[in-house]
């Protein structure tokens, strides 16, 4: 009972330990580190939702450009982004909307497929039914209380033999 105590103890501190290394690495970035503070810089900046929206998805294409692209669309973003906060949103948009379609051909560029492809999702018709998936809830909940059973049991003939 002691080695089991002691196991669950080590992978315990062991997940800790985990999740204080990902943090001392900066998992992330710098800007994530305070998210209400850029929220509210980027609303000053341009407070129009739809502006954000599409600044969203030129980021997500800007992610998976080519390295020599990623700065040219961060500087159509900015560019934008100003043109938003000078009031000219109809400007604002298709300056955004630019940046996303350079961001566009860049990943086609960076993969070599056309990334501008809109084929619709191909669900997967699953020929297994629901219990062929796994095991059902109610058998693990019932695993698990003749494991604790078990437990208890051993416990109990150890104190009795004590005596």
């Amino acid at each position: 009972m002691k080695h089991f105590l002691v196991a669950i103890t080590v992978c315990v501190l062991t997940n800790l330990s985990f999740a204080t290394t990902n943090f001392q690495q900066g998992a992330g970035n710098a800007v994530s580190s305070n998210a209400a503070d850029t929220f509210q810089k980027l609303i000053d900046a341009c407070g129009d939702v739809s502006i954000l929206g599409l600044r969203a998805r030129a980021r997500l294409e800007m992610n998976r450009a080519t390295p020599d692209d990623q700065s040219k669309i961060v500087e159509m973003m900015d560019q934008a982004m100003a043109t938003c906060g000078s009031g000219d949103i109809e400007k604002a948009a298709a300056q955004m909307n630019e940046a996303i379609a350079f961001g566009k051909a860049s990943v086609t560029e960076n993969f070599g497929t056309d990334a501008s492809s809109t084929t619709p999702v191909q669900t997967s018709e699953s020929t297994e039914t629901k219990e062929e998936q796994g095991p059902p809830t109610a058998l693990i909940v019932i695993g698990l209380v003749i494991i604790a059973g078990i437990v208890v049991m051993i416990r109990r003939k150890k104190t009795d033999d004590d005596d």
